[in-house]
């Protein structure tokens, strides 16, 4: 249950922030040509209540800016420091076994409800633990690394030197996906906060830029967001879901238009 729900919060959380950058942009739009409008005096009874009727949007599009840039942030910070504990021990340790603490919060819950089976309570831990490493690398990735990690653990440990050279080249290639995979996910995030920068400068160019040459940037500024705002999208789920940095437009496709076969 828990592996359903967390990706779709993510997936939820990521269109969320795209879209409310878009709308930003697009309400940056909005506002400058209508300032345009009643500068030239056309139609100043129809937009200059618009335009007063924007700027607490505009104040709101400030607000998901920051939210959005938080959140960016905090990703592409935790994506870095996934990275820099690129090695085996430590992804088994972190995500493939449970710490000593652990176990005894498992053993306590058991105390108070003797009801409870370890088994249960174990299995559901590792689990939480499993949904957090498909979130960092992607779900391929991470199946990938479930399949592979027990087996090299062992060769790797192995007294015979012959035993850790066969396993080193299968150890290496593994290593070098998770790096890939951190690659595209700090790339997703810095595209985020581009597309955000630009979003910010927008709103403020939007209340201090003097027409008609207002037009012409607004504009401007609002194509290139909307142009990194889908290729945060289709970075994200076009690349970063597939292995190497191959690009599958199908998975940038809402689920009920994936074709099934690809």
């Amino acid at each position: 249950m828990i592996t359903h729900i967390i990706p779709r919060t993510e997936t939820i959380v990521d269109w969320a922030g795209n879209g409310a950058t878009i709308l930003d942009s697009v309400t940056s739009v909005t506002k400058g040509t209508a300032r345009v409008f009643v500068d030239m005096e056309v139609g100043v009874a129809v937009f200059h209540p618009i335009v007063k009727a924007l700027i607490p949007l505009t104040i709101a599009g400030l607000v998901f800016c920051l939210f959005e840039s938080i959140y960016e942030i905090f990703y592409l910070y935790k994506t870095a420091n996934f990275m820099k504990k690129n090695s085996l021990e430590k992804i088994y340790t972190r995500y493939f076994n449970l710490s000593e603490r652990k176990i005894a919060e498992i053993q306590k819950k058991i105390i108070d409800n003797p009801a409870l089976k370890f088994k249960d309570l174990e299995k559901k831990a590792l689990d939480e633990r499993y949904v957090c490493l498909e979130k960092r690398v992607a779900p391929w990735c991470a199946a990938k690394i479930k399949h592979k990690i027990d087996h090299l653990m062992i060769l790797s440990t192995d007294s015979r030197p012959s035993v850790r050279a066969f396993a080193k080249p299968q150890i290496e290639e593994l290593l070098n996906d998770i790096s890939d995979q951190c690659k595209k996910k700090m790339l997703v995030h810095i595209i985020g906060l581009i597309s955000i920068a630009i979003a910010v400068v927008s709103f403020v160019l939007v209340l201090a830029i003097v027409p008609p040459a207002g037009v012409a940037i607004f504009a401007s500024l609002t194509g290139i967001i909307i142009l990194f705002s889908i290729a945060r999208m289709m970075m994200e789920r076009g690349v970063f879901t597939q292995p190497g940095w191959t690009f599958s437009f199908n998975s940038c496709l809402p689920a009920c238009c994936q074709a099934k076969n690809v």
